[in-house]
């Protein structure tokens, strides 16, 4: 999750002078990675950090031969004409703010949440719509037809609320829920509940609380109804199902609205997955740092 002046602060603490001054790392290595031009300056840092660095991944045979394969697979949404019409409005009335709003950090970061939420498809006076929730209902009937089960993460409280009531009342099954709000022993119940389940079920959760920690392999389905611009912790909360003592493939389900803000950062974040093993990548920061017209271009609605 962290930035690539990272790597220089740490080895400079540990090996003084390894990567040269603060100024030569930023125009050396920080800045052409952070504006696309990776691969030179990576192979010339990876070159230079190799003996100073180990990294063992959970498929290498060495450490779990018997550990399943992992699939990503991308959910590609289409927005309904409510959903268009939502977005237009936001994208509209944002530019329409005075400059100043317009180049605060609040203002943006409040855009982004709202259009994720407008992608999400869930309106805030009760309503379902959009092709996410479509989706998600169509791809659960899948994974329980076939015995199966599943984790359906989301970073919103409210919609995961949603989610788990919708699911519940489509297949008339209990669904788990599992949010920051819960006390340990209500979230250690739930977690026995699911892997002792004799039933294919769902288990829906926030992704900050139910993105680490825990041990839930009973599932082969893990669901990203909505993207967190970090794929480390993305990353972490597919662990929770691919991790040691799981036999069984994993598919990770990648939930994208076409042609929005969510398949515009899907493709950064794509390029970023090769620049040493996602330091790169923090949340949504990396958006704040676009210029007006950059910024723009990734929230236009196609």
């Amino acid at each position: 999750e962290n930035r690539v002046i990272d790597i220089w602060s740490i080895e400079e603490f540990l090996n003084a002078g390894l990567l040269g001054p603060r100024g030569e790392f930023v125009e050396d290595f920080e800045r052409p990675i952070r504006e696309g031009g990776a691969a030179p300056a990576m192979a010339e840092l990876k070159k230079a950090l190799a003996p100073f660095l180990l990294r063992r991944l959970k498929n290498d045979p060495d450490i779990a031969a018997e550990l399943g394969d992992k699939r990503e697979v991308r959910e590609y949404c289409v927005l309904s004409p409510r959903q268009r019409a939502a977005y237009e409005v936001a994208l509209a009335r944002y530019a329409s703010a005075p400059r100043e709003e317009r180049g605060s950090k609040g203002q943006a970061l409040a855009l982004l949440t709202e259009l994720k939420l407008i992608c999400d498809g869930l309106g805030g006076d009760g309503d379902v719509y959009g092709g996410k929730v479509e989706r998600l209902l169509e791809l659960l009937e899948s994974i329980f037809d076939a015995g199966e089960s599943a984790l359906v993460f989301t970073q919103y409280v409210k919609v995961a609320e949603r989610l788990k009531s919708l699911i519940e009342k489509k297949f008339s099954r209990k669904v788990l829920f599992l949010h920051g709000g819960q006390t340990p022993a209500v979230r250690d119940a739930q977690i026995a509940a699911f892997n002792a389940s004799e039933t294919p079920t769902a288990f829906v959760l926030s992704l900050k609380a139910g993105g680490f920690g825990l041990n839930l392999t009973k599932a082969t389905h893990v669901i990203h109804y909505d993207r967190w611009w970090n794929p480390a912790v993305e990353n972490q909360a597919t662990d929770r199902a691919h991790r040691i003592g799981q036999t069984r493939t994993v598919f990770v389900h990648l939930f994208i609205s076409h042609g929005t803000l969510e398949d515009r950062i899907d493709r950064i974040l794509e390029e970023k997955r090769t620049i040493a093993g996602e330091l790169v990548v923090s949340g949504e920061s990396f958006l704040l740092k676009m210029s007006d017209r950059e910024f723009a271009k990734t929230v236009a609605l196609d």
